[in-house]
Formats: C-alpha cells, structure tokens, sequence
C-alpha cells in the first residue's frame, strides 16, 4: 500500500481563505428586511379620482373630503346642528336599509378648484366610499360659501329616480326653501324625506314617483259638478227661506215709474291719458337643471 502524499500547505490557506468569504445564509430580520425593499420599488397602482377626491382640501389645510359616517360636515359650515346632523344620520340609515341603497349628504364651505357641484357629486356617488348598496347610490352635496348644491345618482340609481320632476325635480322642490334660508341641517332631513318618498313608491308600484299617477281626470270631473250641484241648491234654499226677497229679472223693476223721469241724455267724450311704465321681470332665483340618464350617473342641482 502506497502512503498518501501529503497536501501542499498553500493549497490548505487558500481553501480556509475561500470558505472565509463565501455569504452567510440570511437571518430571518434580514430576510424580512429584504421583503420590505422589494415591495418598496414595486410600481404603485396611480389613485383613483375618487380615492383622490376623499384628500381633496375643503378649506384652510388640507383635510377629508369625506368622513366616516352617512353625513359629512367640512369645519367651520354652519346652518346645521349636531342634533340635526344625528337625526339625518339615523334617517339615511334606516333608508339605506330598507331599500338596499346607499344614501349620504356632504356639507364643505367651498368646491375644490377644478370641481363643480356636478362633477364633485358624480365622482363621489360612484366611488367607493358610495358603494354599498345594490340598487344604487345618492348623495347631496352643498357648497353653502358660494352656495351650490347637487343630488347625484349613481350605479344605475337614476333608473329609479330619474333626473327628471318627479324624481329628482321632487327632492329639488323639498329642499330649496330650506337652502335659500340658510337652515341646511333641515334642507338634509327633507332630502331624506323626500327620498324616502320616492324608493318606497316604487317599491310599492314597480315605476319611478309619479304624483299624478293616483289622480283621475274622469273622477276630478265628476266631484266638480257635485259640488256645484249642490252649492246651487243649498243657494237656492237660502233665498228661498228670506220671505222678502224674490227674484227680478233687471235692475228698472227696482224703480218705483212715477217718482222718475229723465228728460234729457247727453254723453261728452273730453279726453284720456294712457302712461306704460315698463317693470322688469324678478327672477325667481335658485333651482337648477337636471342632467343626461343615459348612463349610470344622473342628478340636479344649480344655485339656491
């Protein structure tokens, strides 16, 4: 048997020297370390309009847009109470759970730059932060610093409320004399109302609020002559209980023929004066248009 050669100590130093610099398996605090960095340089998803439209500054800083709850009061918007504010809480709620919809209101002082009253409501009524409820979304905005307001339909709401005067032209109707006074907590419940008003009609009858629809032409007829039948006999009967008093066919049976005559009869036409004074036309101020249903989104609003 031939003895082992013995191995070259250089070639011994190189090895130790080669294990020295080889890496040490990573720790497990480096590993998640590691983890953290590379979910740092993933690309990032750009923010919605919406998710960018809840950041929105509504006054002095920058604050939400939004709040947690149904009713959303930006700081310093008066006109509406904390108890006002509770009750129409409470009243979305209970709305939104009836009918399966999800109803809010937002209060802000002033419209972000580059926003109108529409556009801010539309793109709030079909975010996120409006998407419970699976027949629909609504929301009334009001701007009270420059005195703007809009109720927007969302996610196929308008089919149910339609942008028209029995739909939303009836909330309008409900709320701007409140608006035009300044009592906007009370403008809130009267949405509500109304809103309520119109899912639960058609719930009921399966089509959008009509108000005229319970009224029948033929029926209003019918009650007007009964009412003047009977005003013209209860007339009759009146006269005809005064003993002294009967009927004369013209104003000369009233005259007694030999206390009169009329012996002369002349007319002078002399002149007349005719002034126009022309009145302009008040306006009646507020109101407001309604948009396009084609799509999912509809709505109205204007000035109050």
């Amino acid at each position: 048997m031939k003895p082992m050669k013995r191995i070259p100590q250089f070639l011994v130093l190189f090895f130790a020297a080669f294990l020295l610099l080889l890496p040490a398996s990573p720790s497990p605090a480096s590993a998640a370390e590691l983890s953290g960095a590379l979910a740092a340089i993933q690309p990032q998803k750009p923010q919605s309009a919406a998710g960018s439209l809840q950041q929105t500054a509504t006054g002095k800083g920058a604050q939400p847009l939004l709040d947690n709850g149904l009713v959303t009061v930006a700081a310093g918007v008066g006109g509406i109470s904390g108890s006002e504010k509770a009750e129409l809480e409470q009243k979305l709620a209970a709305i939104n759970a009836r009918y399966d919809v999800h109803a809010g209101a937002v209060y802000v002082d002033r419209l972000p730059a580059g926003h109108s009253a529409e556009s801010l409501a539309k793109n709030l009524v079909n975010s996120n932060a409006y998407g419970d409820g699976s027949r629909g979304s609504i929301v009334l905005l009001v701007a009270v610093g420059t005195r703007d307001y809009y109720i927007a339909t969302g996610r196929n709401l308008n089919k149910i409320i339609p942008s028209n005067k029995n739909g939303i032209g009836h909330i309008q109707n409900a709320i701007l004399p409140s608006l035009k006074d300044n009592k906007f907590g009370q403008a809130g419940l009267k949405y509500a109302d109304a809103l309520e008003e119109e899912l639960a009609y058609f719930q009921k009858e399966g089509k959008p609020f009509d108000p005229s629809a319970g009224f029948s032409i033929l029926s209003g007829i019918i009650a007007a002559v009964l009412a003047a039948l009977s005003g013209f006999g209860f007339r009759s009967y009146l006269v005809g209980q005064l003993s002294n008093v009967s009927h004369a066919e013209s104003a000369d049976e009233y005259l007694e023929r030999d206390t009169f005559e009329l012996t002369d009869e002349e007319d002078t036409y002399l002149y007349t004066n005719v002034t126009v004074v022309d009145h302009s036309k008040k306006s009646s101020g507020g109101g407001g248009g309604f948009s396009d249903d084609s799509g999912s989104t509809g709505g109205g609003g204007g000035k109050f």
